[in-house]
Order: C-alpha cells, then sequence, then structure tokens
C-alpha cells in the first residue's frame, strides 16, 4: 500500500523549511549594523619607512575608500541567498519588519546623500525604483489632465 502523503491526512503541518537564520530581531539588528559599520569611508593608507600615510588626490585632500551599501550586499552579508529573503523577514512580525525598513532606509541615505555628487544618475534610478518621484505636484496634475482629456477624446472620436 502507497504511503498517503500530507494532504491526504488528518495530521497538522509540520514546520517546513529551514530554520530562521537570526532567532530575534536584536540579533539581526546587530548584524545589520555590522555591515553598515563596514561601510563607513575610511582614509586609503599605505605604508613608507614604517610609517602608515594616507593617500591624497593632487589637490592633496585624503583619499577615502567608497564601500556603497546596497541591498544585495547586505543579503549575502546576512547569509541569505537574495534580496527577497531579506525582505521576506518582515513577514516574521512588526519588530523584524521594523528592522528590514530601517535597513532599507540606511541604503537610501546612501542613495539620497550622493545626490549632490556630480555623478549620481544611478542613485537617482534606485530612489525613483523604491518610490521617490521627481514630478512636483502640478506636473502630476498636468499628467493626469491630458490623460483624462485623450480618454474623452478617444471617445468621441472612436480613434484610441
Amino acid at each position: 500500500m502507497a504511503k498517503k502523503k500530507h494532504h491526504e491526512t488528518n495530521e497538522e503541518p509540520k514546520d517546513i523549511g529551514r530554520p530562521p537564520k537570526y532567532k530575534t530581531p536584536e540579533e539581526l539588528e546587530k548584524k545589520i549594523d555590522e555591515y553598515f559599520a563596514d561601510k563607513i569611508p575610511k582614509p586609503i593608507t599605505y605604508e613608507l619607512d614604517g610609517k602608515k600615510i594616507a593617500l591624497t588626490d593632487k589637490q592633496g585632500n585624503i583619499v577615502y575608500t567608497k564601500e556603497r551599501p546596497t541591498l544585495a550586499g547586505l543579503s549575502v552579508f546576512l547569509g541569505y541567498a537574495d534580496r527577497q529573503s531579506l525582505y521576506d523577514q518582515k513577514q516574521r512580525g512588526d519588530d523584524f519588519s521594523c528592522v528590514i525598513k530601517r535597513a532599507v532606509s540606511m541604503v537610501e541615505v546612501f542613495h539620497e546623500e550622493n545626490l549632490f555628487e556630480a555623478y549620481c544618475t544611478g542613485s537617482i534610478f534606485w530612489l525613483k525604483v523604491h518610490g521617490w518621484d521627481d514630478k512636483n505636484k502640478d506636473d502630476r496634475e498636468k499628467d493626469d489632465l491630458i490623460k483624462g482629456l485623450m480618454q474623452i477624446a478617444s471617445k468621441l472620436t472612436g480613434v484610441q
């Protein structure tokens, strides 16, 4: 006789899947803080005659590392396979959700601050994908008005 499958029995389902990597929101938050602490710009140094010397540019300004925080980088650092696994942690309750939202906001801060740099196109794109809008209220109202007028014209003329 063939063994019955779980859905063919009246048994309660058992926990399936891997156990969570982080048991508490505090444990997850501590690990996230480690990731961001590593992304703080540090002076690039080299050793000369036994002394550590900071690398400088042509103007004499100290050159810093540019390790940028990313959601994919954070996900890998935390031991997840992808960003979706990071986002899935929000489903574990309000405390976990708050920790993940804060982490996403921290990456967002980087992109927001990067808007003051000469080459910020990537940050503009990232911010738009994550809900930012570069149109002001008047532009959105004009777009809505034009769409409405186009729909009325389409109905009246039968041309789409």
